[in-house]
């Protein structure tokens, strides 16, 4: 265990919020990952280096929007691949210019947007007309998210107002709530993830792995009003606080943990398996 502690001290630093039992979290986390074959501290510390925070546009944002989109309901496979690729809808949505996609499809225009993807794109598969189905559910993402960012005269306001929420848990779990509103099909862990792969580090998901991971650990409680996405997000900040990291690292050890999949540079996958169970029962039987 001194090993592994020495490891996470020296990536946590100076703590300014004293809280012993999320700081074991951290420090059985390491030691956790570390106990597996292939697994070193530079293969962890890799994973917090590589950011997608590539924009520079609204149409950048307007793309990544159209790109999160997918991960509602595992769509990639009936959306993206059925187009070969988010970027093909470039011709249609003038090169992912949010102003000029609001102004020829309005609010109330899905159906249209829908045939002129279907004429230009010629989509794989069949494309249900139904209010269920995903395309139909994604082109109203199209739309709204395009209403959305239209709200920006371009890309410096909207980080500006990004930038006015980016201080603290409370107005960063506020502005996902704003981007789960606006924006069709983006419930508030979609929207946070969004938000943390733009590269705003403040922000952590609520996912499958680290709501089981701070439910079952006693970080966050059963008895939260249907709110275990909120309360998983605080219980993070919270965490990243007490060890004085960024609130993204807490997510992303977590779903090292839960997940088992490291990116390597090359751009290969490194997988050592699901490991929450084993992670919980580690983290209890070490005393938390």
């Amino acid at each position: 265990m001194g090993f592994a502690l020495n490891i996470s001290l020296s990536i946590i630093g100076k703590k300014k919020f004293m809280n012993t039992k999320d700081i074991k979290l951290i420090r059985l986390a390491y030691s956790f990952l570390l106990q597996h074959d292939g697994i070193t501290q530079d293969l962890i510390k890799n994973q917090f280096i590589s950011w997608k925070a590539d924009h520079n546009s609204l149409n950048d944002v307007f793309e990544r929007i159209l790109e999160y989109a997918q991960n509602r309901d595992s769509s990639v496979n009936v959306i993206g691949k059925s187009i070969g690729g988010i970027k093909n809808l470039k011709p249609v949505l003038f090169n992912f210019n949010p102003h000029k996609t609001l102004n020829k499809f309005p609010v109330g225009s899905e159906r249209l947007l829908r045939e002129e993807i279907i004429d230009k794109l010629q989509p794989l598969g069949q494309l249900r007309d139904t209010p269920k189905s995903k395309w139909t559910q994604y082109v109203k993402t199209i739309i709204s998210g395009a209403k959305f960012l239209s709200n920006f005269k371009d890309h410096d306001k909207f980080k500006n107002f990004i930038g006015k929420y980016d201080s603290d848990s409370i107005s960063r779990s506020g502005l996902a709530l704003i981007i789960s509103t606006e924006i069709f099909g983006f419930g508030f862990p979609l929207a946070c993830d969004f938000l943390k792969e733009l590269g705003y580090r403040g922000f952590s998901k609520a996912d499958v792995h680290t709501k089981d991971i701070l439910l079952k650990l006693g970080y966050i409680s059963y008895y939260t009003n249907g709110n275990l996405d909120y309360y998983a997000f605080q219980a993070m900040h919270r965490i990243s606080e007490s060890n004085d990291i960024e609130p993204f690292m807490v997510d992303k050890l977590l779903w090292l943990i839960g997940s088992g999949v490291f990116y390597l540079p090359s751009g290969e996958e490194f997988k050592i398996g699901r490991n929450r169970e084993k992670f919980i029962a580690y983290a209890k039987a070490n005393g938390l």
